[in-house]
């Protein structure tokens, strides 16, 4: 059999020719594959992050004035916006340790540990995305920030920006 003839082959072909890259002025070198992408770094909790962007829209690269403004926004007030996000981060899951600590029982220590401040979320969140968000013309400077959570494998836990402002903490759907 030749590797031409070879459908696991055949059909990875076909998903490469499905690739699209672009050099977006503001975004980059960007690759859609079912989502525009490319290799992001941020500092998250004093260390240096390598994760996705993500802008959200279809294969034509034709996106929204306000995901421009939004990314520009972000790029300009990150190193003052991260810390908050820390902080609230924190807040958000001490509020929440007492459910999660009794929803892992004897796991606990290891799925929901006792922390004392927001580094200690440096074990368990893992910063994955910075998702530019589709606004649907309402002129909003729409981001979303996904996060592996150790207490939460299943759902994540994703921060919602709005105009630079956090707006909301809670599962990874209110940003994908």
């Amino acid at each position: 059999m030749k590797l031409k003839d070879w459908k696991p082959y055949n059909s990875y072909l076909d998903q490469v020719k499905k690739m699209i890259e672009i050099d977006d002025n503001v975004f980059g070198r960007i690759v859609y594959d079912l989502y525009w992408k490319r290799s992001y770094t941020l500092s998250f909790l004093n260390k240096d992050r390598d994760i996705t962007l993500v802008i959200d829209g279809d294969e034509d690269g034709d996106f929204e004035d306000s995901q421009y403004k939004a990314f520009q926004n972000f790029e300009a007030i990150k190193t003052s916006l991260i810390p908050d996000v820390e902080d609230n981060l924190f807040k958000y899951y001490l509020a929440n340790i007492s459910e999660n600590r009794d929803k892992f029982g004897i796991q606990s220590d290891k799925m929901a540990p006792l922390i004392f401040n927001k580094e200690g979320l440096d074990t368990l969140l893992d910063l994955k995305q910075v998702v530019v968000i589709e606004s649907f013309d309402s002129n909003d400077l729409n981001i979303g920030l996904v996060f592996d959570a150790k207490w939460e494998p299943e759902l994540g836990i994703g921060v919602k920006l709005i105009n630079g402002k956090l707006v909301e903490i809670g599962y990874q759907d209110i940003v994908l």
